[in-house]
């Protein structure tokens, strides 16, 4: 059987007393032995995971609680179980729209309402109620808490819309969710997968002891927390955003301010409320350097639908099946109205050239918010009409969850969502793993609260460790580290080992760190030759030259002047940031050519090019920056970025000096010196 992280299978096991409990309580055990997974040596159980004992929880009241597990041994108390079974309590009372009850096997104070704001493609329903279309393709905040409240856990959602289609539909293509201090993206048309701080996890995801879960739910990806915040993605067309009522009047955003008034929802960050639709979402663009999008049209610069259009659109083959009173959705009618559904259909359809996937979309949105609602829905779909196709081993169901038979749930207790909803259901005998429907044998690995697929291997945070998801749900941990030149981080939201670039620094006071990490003083005044790539042949070659100088008042050397050499090319800045290209004084921001660009940071003036970068603070400060490409083919006083400085202290003839000092002398700058010798 598959055995969890730091445990073993044993044949013949006694690991009923192996627990964090047992070492608080006696425990009686059986005196026959059983095969079992057995915590490894050094490790017990706490809850479902091996863990060390200094890293055991608390026994509190008769009951056992894993190490940071927060808990309510009554409704107006709150309490955490420290590292190494110390209990910490606070009085705190159930604040407004709050109710003590016991929910999931869970006593503390719940929500006793909520609210959801809903994204379908450029139709936007408030919180409170306020339906309007925004076709902006920028990134914006959908809702965030307004300020710091210290009863309310910080809560941000923005999406990236664009267009789709024949490019007048606007849609969701990325959803950002910060919450708990972790941010997750869901991307569009990526299922199973979520970034999770910048790097990609297969779901299901179980985090921060179940107060934080993601998981595939039909068509949709839902991220779900403990206090009754939700967001749900089809990764297309639809986001859901849900809210408990103790966060009425706190919220701001697209979504509004979830007060219960609707009129006021058009509410820039400043407070005024106006009526543009076009200025209040702009108003709430997330800016993103260098990505090109517009904020949508206004009043009659917005496509319309043309009267015989709109007649056809709301015909039961297109749009108008959503509000057949005998239809497959009459039942949710009562519950939800579809009107604005159906406004928003006929008008995305017209504008849309009559794609009949815009009517499945919108129509399949109005399916998820009644689904959501408890809402029994009848078959809607057809071999001729907004066919779902399902991929091998898995069939359509209008009432599937696939949480209820994923291949995480074998290895580890999974919760999953009470309502079903439509989707692709696994046939009998078949698992689904986050992305299809596999037989057993097939199944991957729940470790460390992460899906595995079998076969994946993965990095720990550090790069310290490599693990492999085995057959069985097994794995296998093994020690690991980067290579001489590499360094551990994020390449294409995956940890992996990558070359490092090189980072040559001349800071003010004169002092030098090469590519390779060698350091030392810098003579001045000077004028020295940095770096440049050895083939002086090649179309990529560039020399850096920095100028030293002795600066008043404090007579304190530092690099003033700074000469960078491309083919055909000439750049210059001073002290005072300003540029000079093959001699003539430029402004900046400036594109130079197609692949070399100079902007403004802050103060800092920054060069770039495919191959090399190099900034100039205020301050006089240098860094170059070379790509891992160029590592052993660049010359200069900043070493030849071998990952090796014990070679740096060579001259341009190869023999070797004695200090950092002779090595820049030795690299002047012929053509800049000072005097003749």
């Amino acid at each position: 059987p598959p055995c969890q992280q730091n445990s073993h299978y044993e044949v013949c096991a006694k690991s009923c007393g192996q627990s964090c409990a047992s070492l608080y309580a006696p425990v009686t055990c059986p005196a026959q032995c059983e095969e079992d997974c057995v915590c490894d040596e050094g490790f017990v159980l706490s809850g479902h995971d091996c863990v060390p004992i200094a890293r055991c929880g608390c026994f509190y009241q008769g009951r056992y609680y894993p190490a940071l597990t927060t808990f309510h041994p009554k409704c107006e108390e709150r309490c955490q179980c420290q590292p190494g079974g110390n209990v910490v309590c606070e009085v705190l009372p159930c604040g407004p729209n709050e109710e003590c009850k016991l929910v999931d096997g869970v006593q503390k104070c719940h929500p006793t309402g909520k609210a959801t704001c809903s994204v379908v493609g450029g139709l936007y329903l408030s919180f409170d109620g306020l339906a309007y279309t925004f076709q902006g393709t920028c990134t914006y905040i959908l809702s965030k808490l307004q300020e710091k409240n210290v009863n309310l856990e910080p809560i941000t959602v923005s999406v990236e819309n664009e267009a789709w289609a024949n490019g007048e539909i606007i849609v969701p293509k990325v959803v950002h969710v910060e919450v708990f201090g972790v941010h997750l993206t869901l991307l569009r048309n990526i299922p199973g997968q979520v970034l999770v701080d910048g790097v990609f996890y297969y779901l299901p995801v179980n985090l921060l002891g179940g107060n934080l879960r993601i998981y595939q739910h039909g068509i949709s990806v839902g991220i779900h927390t403990s206090f009754g915040f939700a967001v749900s993605y089809d990764l297309f067309y639809h986001v859901r955003v849900t809210l408990p009522n103790t966060y009425q009047d706190q919220m701001r955003g697209l979504c509004g301010n979830y007060n219960g008034q609707k009129e006021d929802d058009l509410q820039l960050p400043d407070g005024t409320v106006v009526s543009d639709v076009a200025v209040f979402g702009a108003a709430w663009k997330f800016p993103i350097p260098g990505v090109s999008c517009v904020d949508g049209c206004s009043g009659s610069l917005c496509p319309v639908c043309a009267e015989g259009q709109q007649e056809l659109f709301r015909q039961p083959g297109y749009c108008g099946l959503l509000t057949l009173p005998e239809g497959p959705f009459a039942a949710c009618h009562a519950v939800l109205d579809p009107t604005e559904y159906l406004n928003n259909c006929i008008h995305e359809l017209c504008i849309g050239g009559g794609d009949k996937a815009i009517a499945c979309q919108s129509i399949q949105s109005y399916v998820t918010a009644c689904q959501a609602a408890k809402v029994i829905i009848q078959p809607w779909r057809s071999l001729s009409f907004c066919s779902l196709t399902c991929p091998a081993n898995s069939h359509y169901d209008i009432c599937s969850n696939v949480c209820e038979v994923n291949c995480a749930g074998l290895t580890d207790h999974i919760q999953c969502p009470e309502n079903c909803v439509e989707g692709c259901q696994c046939d009998d005998g078949f698992f689904f793993d986050g992305l299809e429907c596999i037989s057993l044998d097939k199944c991957g690995c729940f470790e460390n609260n992460r899906y595995f697929p079998q076969g994946q291997s993965y990095l720990s945070a550090d790069c310290k460790t490599r693990c492999v998801c085995e057959d069985k749900g097994s794995v296998t941990c093994f020690p690991h580290s980067c290579a001489a030149g590499e360094e551990c981080g994020l390449r294409d939201e995956i940890r992996v080992c990558f070359p490092k670039e090189g980072h040559c620094k001349l800071m003010p006071g004169a002092q030098l760190s090469s590519f390779d990490g060698l350091s030392g003083d810098v003579p001045a005044p000077g004028t020295y030759l940095l770096t440049s790539l050895c083939d002086v042949n090649s179309q990529d070659w560039f020399r850096v030259v920095a100028g030293v100088a002795l600066c008043p008042p404090e007579e304190i050397a530092a690099p003033t002047l700074l000469h960078v050499f491309f083919k055909d090319l000439f750049i210059t800045v001073n002290g005072k940031n300003e540029v000079w290209v093959n001699g003539l004084p430029v402004p900046i921001p400036l594109n130079i050519t197609t692949s070399i660009t100079l902007d403004v940071a802050g103060n800092v003036v920054v060069l770039r090019s495919p191959q090399v970068q190099v900034t100039r603070s205020p301050a006089g400060g240098v860094v170059v920056t070379v790509q891992p490409a160029l590592s052993g083919r660049v010359c200069g006083a900043c070493g030849n970025f071998n990952h090796d400085q014990t070679d740096d202290l060579q001259n341009p003839n190869g023999v070797a000096v004695n200090n950092v000092p002779e090595l820049l002398v030795s690299w002047t700058a012929r053509d800049f010196t000072l005097c003749v010798n």
